[in-house]
């Protein structure tokens, strides 16, 4: 899974221009006015003078170690003055490597008993934590760890939750004022207390990175090892009051340019995504941490944002608008600064994962994507060959075979509406009309497909040589959901008294559907459904949110019935 967690940028409102002999940028780059340099020895491994100091973090409910602190390994900067809460999870979540990333298999969840008193599970465990207020859970890219954020009267408490451990980042005596921004992949984040800004890396402790001018536009790489931002530097005068772009890395932060936004980081800090609006270099550039230099991407003022980044963070994936339509590029960085940017599709793009598995892919070559489009051109789905040109695939959403040879989705016919099958295996992507008057499926393990009609009817379409067998299971459908992992499917049938909810593995015959032994009242959701550790949960009308847990994905155990909320998931309009 991918994250947005790449800074929003405005809207422009000119015509896309891409592209000339040469991609070097010598004028954007060091136009530091009076050198104002900030070093934070981030990076030293000896304790240096001065600067405010607090204990190493120490597991929830343990008592304060006396004797020496502990020493800094790494240090980045980032915050925003904003009202609301602003956490911002980099899309590129990954140091280095030449395979993609994948994620780790726990489950995390946060939830609201019916006192409204919050609290966190961590693979089926509810943690003995007290919590003040709403608490936000959020997990790292590749699952592998998670903050925990408890929004109290007094401020925000901050934890790190790894393993079933939950161990406390802020002090409770001085809680934060707003939390700014959290690495991806390493345990880092950025606090506002009081009127300076403080970084939080790992097992090392807290230090002043920011204390006046208000740093805005931040971004910070998966390792928290390079950091981006806009600030006015503490000379003010000097600068006439405009911000300046910082790039903090090796341990210190110098201002780059007056007119420079950053927009995104690379996971292991080697390429920083700047948009800048000064007069004659509008447009996006990339920085190199290698040498130094900077290159554009595109020379449009009509930058909208990032919407994708590979594993290395050489490839992105952007978006141009004119005002009234946008298109999406993709551009390739090359080791002699000469990249290559080309056209995706008119629209909004996104990277479709077809193996549940990958984070983050390591390159976005033969790959496929998501097109959305408000105008209706180009919508669906393509895929990026070799050359990174796109191949249609399917001009709707859909559901990938678990093998990858199929594509399935609901499409119009001359009729109507109908599922079809998508031969990915055939480098022309044809597609063939399954069943008629379908509105929703599910597809199995063995890529199989469960679909219900406009008339509710759920059928089973069995995947064979002559493509012909179909099953109908039952009448009256409503909604159906799947587990993935274990290959069940699960559905509603409603009657003139009463609604029942049923299972059904690869066309078997229905049977009651039970979670722990008990009849279950709604068809439930899965957190994770390609996952063996998921959490499933339905909203039952008379006791409120039903919680289960399994960790071996055969057997779902009761966690909880006394909630009334469960963070980031919304009552259903339909329960049935």
């Amino acid at each position: 899974m991918l994250f947005n967690t790449l800074h929003p940028a405005a809207a422009g409102a000119a015509a896309t221009a891409n592209g000339s002999a040469s991609r070097r940028a010598d004028g954007i780059l060091f136009d530091t006015g009076a050198g104002e340099t900030e070093d934070f020895n981030a990076f030293h491994t000896t304790e240096r003078s001065g600067g405010e100091r607090r204990p190493p973090r120490r597991p929830v409910g343990e008592k304060k170690p006396a004797g020496k602190l502990s020493r800094p390994l790494l240090i980045g900067i980032i915050a925003a003055a904003v009202v609301l809460l602003l956490i911002v999870l980099v899309v590129c979540v990954a140091l280095s490597g030449d395979k993609n990333l994948t994620y780790e298999n726990n489950a995390y969840l946060a939830y609201a008993d019916g006192d409204g008193k919050y609290h966190v599970m961590v693979n089926g465990k509810i943690l003995d934590t007290d919590f003040e207020g709403e608490v936000q859970l959020i997990p790292a890219a590749d699952n592998s760890f998670a903050y925990v954020i408890d929004n109290g009267l007094e401020g925000k408490h901050v934890y790190l939750l790894e393993g079933k451990e939950l161990t406390q980042i802020t002090s409770s005596a001085s809680p934060a004022v707003n939390v700014m921004a959290c690495a991806s992949l390493t345990p880092a984040v950025i606090v506002e207390e009081d009127d300076s800004y403080r970084l939080y890396v790992d097992d090392s402790d807290y230090r002043i990175v920011r204390k006046s001018a208000f740093p805005e536009n931040f971004t910070i790489s998966a390792d928290a090892s390079t950091v981006a931002y806009t600030a006015v530097p503490y000379n003010a005068a000097e600068s006439a009051g405009e911000r300046r772009l910082y790039i903090f890395r090796d341990g210190s932060a110098e201002p780059i340019n007056t007119a420079g936004v950053p927009e995104a980081v690379s996971g292991g800090g080697d390429y920083v995504y700047v948009r800048v609006t000064k007069e004659g270099q509008n447009g996006l550039y990339v920085i190199t941490a290698k040498d130094g230099e900077a290159y554009y991407v595109d020379k449009s003022i009509g930058f909208v944002g990032i919407t994708a980044m590979n594993r290395a963070g050489d490839e992105i994936m952007f978006r141009i608008s004119n005002g009234s339509e946008s298109t999406s590029y993709l551009y390739q960085f090359a080791k002699d600064g000469e990249g290559v940017t080309k056209k995706l599709r008119s629209g909004h793009v996104s990277v479709l994962a077809n193996d549940p598995d990958v984070a983050v892919y390591d390159t976005f070559k033969e790959t496929y994507i998501s097109v959305y489009n408000d105008l209706g051109e180009d919508r669906g789905v393509y895929y990026i060959d070799k050359d990174f040109d796109t191949q249609p695939v399917a001009p709707a959403q859909g559901q990938f075979a678990p093998d990858g040879k199929y594509f399935y989705y609901v499409g119009a016919t001359n009729s109507g509406f109908a599922l079809k099958q998508v031969d990915l295996t055939d480098d022309n992507f044809p597609s063939t009309a399954i069943y008629d008057g379908v509105v929703d499926f599910e597809v199995t393990a063995k890529g199989n497909v469960y679909h219900v009609d406009f008339e509710g009817t759920l059928r089973f379409y069995k995947l064979s040589d002559d493509k012909s067998y179909r099953k109908g299971l039952s009448d009256t459908v409503g909604k159906l959901s799947f587990y993935k992992y274990a290959n069940e499917a699960y559905f509603s049938v409603a009657d003139l008294e009463d609604v029942s909810v049923y299972t059904s593995e690869e066309g078997s015959e229905k049977e009651t559907a039970k979670l722990d032994s008990t009849q279950i009242t709604a068809v439930p959701s899965f957190s994770a459904p390609h996952s063996k550790r998921c959490y499933a949960y339905y909203y039952d009308i008379e006791n409120g949110w039903m919680i289960f847990y399994t960790s071996s994905g055969k057997r779902f155990n009761l966690i909880t019935s006394d909630c009334q909320s469960i963070n980031g998931v919304a009552i259903p309009d339909s329960l049935y």
